[in-house]
């Protein structure tokens, strides 16, 4: 809930956003020095489906830090925060009580990611 919750961000959201971003800055300068591309995709978990968070704290996060870094950028919450009825999405999407998707969720991702990704795929 730190992504709709103010309190929870500046609790303790902010610094994990902060010591994401220095993990990344240091992924991104290893990959590069390896000549390894990097593609950085964000996805909502149930709690911000339920509150409709499209433009949740670590979208606009991630996509600031891919912009500055000139690296492709892949939200996928528009896939999952719709007009459709935000139970049904979870219930279809995502395993029982958890975060992480089901089979179908999977395919859904895949959908998504696979055009976004066929460049890269195609190159190895």
């Amino acid at each position: 809930m730190w992504t709709i919750d103010e309190k929870l961000y500046e609790e303790y959201g902010r610094k994990g956003l902060d010591n994401s971003a220095k993990h990344m800055d240091e992924l991104l300068q290893l990959l590069k020095k390896n000549n390894i591309s990097l593609t950085v995709a964000v996805y909502p978990w149930p709690d911000q489906i339920t509150n409709h968070d499209l433009e949740s704290k670590q979208v606009t996060f991630w996509r600031e830090w891919t912009d500055r870094n000139n690296v492709p950028f892949i939200n996928l919450f528009p896939a999952f925060i719709n007009e459709k009825d935000p139970a049904k999405i979870i219930s279809e999407n995502f395993i029982y009580g958890d975060v992480h998707w089901n089979e179908k969720g999977h395919r859904l991702i895949a959908e998504r990611l696979l055009p976004r990704l066929s460049h890269i795929i195609g190159s190895e």
